[in-house]
């Protein structure tokens, strides 16, 4: 005999439906005796105040979704019930409407027109129709101007204009204007609204038309949280994008991670809040250290009559120099930390001992007179002795709190990047749109993006990388986009080139049919005789070898001449040969004749004589 045990619990099973198929999980229920084993709970950290703040749960949830952009099906323009979102409601419309159209192809402006005047709603439509129907020639030049991209701005600009008799494409400023004014007057007292606060910004901010003109908009937010917040989240995103100036959405964002975090140490504190046993614990490496009791700042009130309060503190190479240098603690020449007297000003004692002067300066006392000079300083009792030694940073400098090397404009919406020493001492010499054989250079080196050969240069001293959108903010250097050369289609042209085609082809059917038609008028031949044919066969053979023999007395012919060229060119030579001797010849027969002459005469006279 078996014993049956039954278990009854509040699930029922939903009802089976058959275009739904089996059911996955069961329906949540708020009410019964079974507790939800997956419902988020409290970390047990001991001290837990449940009174105090109650941090929220990380929802893990994929259900969620962006706005559709409707560009397959439109959407209607119908005025919202809250008329303040209007701007908002046509800014959305106007964007799914040019999508929607540049996927129709129109090729007829009226076309256009009408398909835009069919998104309206049903007043909208009303009101647009008794327009067009009151000014017929203003509807008409909407029409003329209704071409390509621009057309479909120019109509919806119209329609705007027809229900807020301004548009932001056309010049009006109004919207902006509103917005400036909303965004002056906004403001965040109480720290717990901060998030409402941030949220509504940045979409007030967006309507200004000046996030990226100047920095007025990104450093009024700073301005704007509640308290110190703002100074100290600045603080924390100067140093993680250094050099950024403008760029008021980054900011918000950085600002939720900067609180989300300070909401992960506030557990974390909260932990240890009652760990009170720490100071009877010892700690190595944890030593106390005294407290400087003053601080020193540049002075702004020294006019030659030194204070009390007004010392000279240079390095000691630059005070070596100067003779007339006295002791800041006796007033004898020598340095306070060399000075071997007894009898010390005590007051002075104690603000040198509560200085944490760097060891290569040294503190001198002012004489009266001395002209003013960035190294005279006022020391005063409970200020921040670190005021006096700030950084300034140039467009690439060196920071030494971290030693690293940085690239990029001061004011600008992009932040500095770090470099090596190597790169950052490098006389770059940049080769523009050529191949980068190393594939680890691929990338640009400040957006860390892939670069194109057309759009990016490289250093190959430091191997550098740079597209052209980084190149200016952090070389100084402007890179052009290489484009390719395209041909532009043009439907006029291809239809005027199809009718040159067609009107060649009927001409030259037109002469084909001519031709056809004069060679049917021609009558036809009538059959040879064996007899003629013979003969014609005959008189062809005799005319080809008197032909060829033709042929044969034409190549001799040619050979004869080339023989008659040679040898009047050998007789030109001879010719040439024997003027020369000649020449040689003539002057020497002369010679011997008068020398004849000579004799002969001198043989006459001496018969005369004899």
């Amino acid at each position: 005999m078996h014993q049956l045990n039954s278990v009854v619990s509040n699930y029922t099973p939903p009802q089976m439906v058959a275009s739904m198929g089996p059911p996955s999980y069961p329906p949540a229920r708020t009410n019964g005796s079974l507790e939800n084993p997956y419902r988020p709970t409290r970390p047990d950290h001991g001290d837990y105040d449940r009174r105090g703040v109650r941090f929220k749960s990380n929802n893990y949830s994929e259900e969620w979704d962006l706005p559709s952009a409707h560009h397959q099906n439109g959407a209607i323009l119908t005025i919202p019930t809250n008329l303040g979102a209007f701007d908002e409601v046509f800014l959305r419309w106007e964007s799914i409407t040019k999508n929607l159209v540049s996927l129709q192809g129109f090729t007829d402006n009226n076309d256009k027109a009408e398909f835009i005047e069919n998104l309206l709603g049903e007043a909208e439509n009303l009101t647009w129709m008794q327009w067009r129907m009151a000014f017929p020639n203003e509807y008409q030049t909407t029409i003329n101007t209704a071409d390509g991209r621009e057309g479909t701005q120019n109509i919806i600009s119209q329609i705007r204009r027809i229900f807020m008799l301004e548009d932001p494409y056309q010049g009006s400023t109004l919207i902006q204007d509103e917005a400036y004014r909303d965004i002056e007057r906004l403001s965040c007292n109480n720290l717990k609204d901060v998030l409402q606060f941030m949220n509504e910004y940045m979409r007030i901010a967006a309507k200004t038309g000046r996030m990226f003109t100047s920095p007025e908009r990104s450093e009024k937010f700073w301005s704007k949280l509640p308290g110190d917040l703002g100074s100290r989240i600045k603080m924390a995103f100067d140093m993680r994008y250094s050099g950024n100036q403008v760029g008021v959405i980054p900011r918000i964002l950085f600002t939720y991670r900067y609180l989300e975090n300070e909401c992960k140490e506030a557990t974390f504190h909260r932990a240890l809040k009652g760990l009170q046993f720490c100071n009877q614990i010892p700690i190595p490496g944890y030593y106390k250290k005294p407290e400087k009791k003053y601080g020193i700042w540049r002075s702004t009130t020294y006019k030659g009559k030194p204070h009390n309060s007004h010392a000279r503190i240079e390095k000691k190479k630059h005070l070596i120099r100067n003779k007339n240098c006295k002791c800041f603690l006796c007033g004898e020449g020598h340095f306070a930390r060399e000075c071997p007297n007894d009898k010390k000003s005590i007051k002075r004692v104690a603000i040198f001992e509560g200085n944490d002067i760097p060891a290569d300066c040294e503190i001198v006392s002012v004489d009266e007179g001395e002209a003013e000079s960035d190294a005279i300083y006022s020391i005063s009792e409970g200020e921040d002795a670190n005021e006096a030694y700030t950084i300034q940073e140039t467009i690439c400098y060196f920071r030494e709190t971290d030693r690293t090397y940085w690239v990029g404009k001061a004011e600008s919406w992009q932040p500095r990047v770090q470099v090596t020493q190597r790169q950052y001492e490098c006389q770059h010499e940049w080769q523009k749109y050529e191949d980068i054989t190393d594939p680890q250079y691929l990338r640009c080196h400040c957006c860390k993006r892939e670069t194109n050969k057309k759009f990016r240069m490289h250093c190959p001293k430091c191997n550098l990388t740079s597209c052209g959108m980084c190149s200016p903010n952090y070389f100084d250097t402007v890179l052009t986009l290489q484009r390719d050369t395209s041909v532009q289609y043009n439907p006029r042209n291809l239809v005027l080139e199809q009718t040159k085609y067609i009107k060649w082809c009927e001409g030259e059917m037109r002469r084909l049919q001519a031709l056809v038609d004069a060679l049917k008028a021609v009558p036809p031949l009538r059959d040879a005789e064996p007899e003629e044919l013979l003969q014609l066969q005959l008189e062809n053979t005799r005319l080809q070898m008197e032909n060829e023999y033709l042929q044969k007395k034409v190549d001799e012919n040619e050979h004869l001449q080339e023989e008659c060229s040679e040898l009047r060119e050998k007789l030109a030579e001879i010719t040439a040969r024997i003027e020369e001797e000649a020449n040689v010849l003539i002057p020497e027969t002369s010679q011997k004749v008068a020398a004849t002459e000579d004799t002969t005469k001198r043989v006459t006279a001496n018969r005369l004589l004899g």
